[in-house]
């Protein structure tokens, strides 16, 4: 079911002529299971004349991004279908899962996410230029910005309200989020009732209809780390898998063939 449907998505609705994220000119992808079987796919696609960070303007690469990739949650009244998509399958958990602190941290995918009035990519300061005050400053409006944030939830304010209430300027805020990022990072625009929706395209959200998460790539080299780990990985995850098989059917809750064609059904049956 889960491979007929992906192929169905790619084919039919992201390499179709409306191009929902643009013309794709190549791709790749890599299944991967999750450890009792269920499938979800890793995907990276070229798209034709997507400006490339490093080269091109970066008022080109935001205005690229703000056209493909969003967190906002679609009003109710205006787009009701994706509005219920978004707030059933794309919000992350406030009380974080056990994967979310497998590194160690409060959460490893960065919920919540910071609000900001508009998307701009944020670039590590530089340690020989930057003082150690200057970054302890940032860290503590950062700090204020997350009490506020928290004290008014309920009241549903905007981005410039959380702001004003704190004498933070947009411009200030980019500044001070400098300080406690270690590499290039995407910011959206985002309100503070989105700090924990996921990012999507509207279009392949619609028809997918499952979480998603969309990004645009900024560093290469990552990406060839990402794609060469993903090639070496598949043999991995099938021993994993086939390990999980034989000790299920040791357990007594399924014999071999039962659970064999329990994961093979999950994944191939069209």
């Amino acid at each position: 079911m889960f491979d007929h449907r992906f192929h169905m998505f790619l084919k039919d609705v992201i390499m179709s002529e409306a191009q929902p994220i643009g013309k794709v000119i190549d791709y790749f992808y890599r299944v991967e299971f999750q450890q009792r079987g269920s499938p979800h796919t890793h995907c990276l696609f070229w798209v034709e004349n997507a400006p490339k960070f490093g080269e091109d303007d970066i008022d080109d690469i935001i205005t690229f991004i703000d056209k493909y990739i969003t967190c906002e949650i679609p009003d109710e009244k205006e787009d009701k279908e994706l509005h219920d998509i978004v707030m059933a399958v794309h919000q992350h958990s406030k009380k974080h899962s056990k994967s979310c602190k497998k590194k160690g941290t409060v959460c490893r995918f960065n919920f919540p996410r910071p609000p900001s009035t508009r998307t701009f990519i944020s670039e590590p300061s530089d340690p020989d230029k930057d003082s150690k005050d200057d970054e302890e400053l940032a860290k503590e409006i950062l700090s204020d910005l997350w009490e506020v944030i928290k004290k008014h939830e309920d009241e549903n304010l905007d981005v410039s309200e959380i702001f004003k209430k704190i004498g933070l300027a947009q411009e200030s805020f980019e500044t001070y989020y400098r300080f406690i990022t270690n590499r290039n990072t995407v910011v959206l625009k985002r309100q503070p009732n989105e700090i924990y929706t996921n990012q999507y395209n509207p279009h392949l959200l619609r028809a997918w209809d499952a979480n998603m998460d969309i990004q645009y790539i900024l560093d290469a080299f990552s990406c060839v780390v990402y794609i060469i780990s993903y090639i070496s990985k598949a043999e991995r995850e099938l021993g994993l898998l086939l390990q999980q098989t034989k000790n299920e059917a040791e357990e007594g809750n399924l014999n071999a063939q039962q659970t064999m064609k329990k994961v093979g059904t999950s994944y191939f049956t069209p």
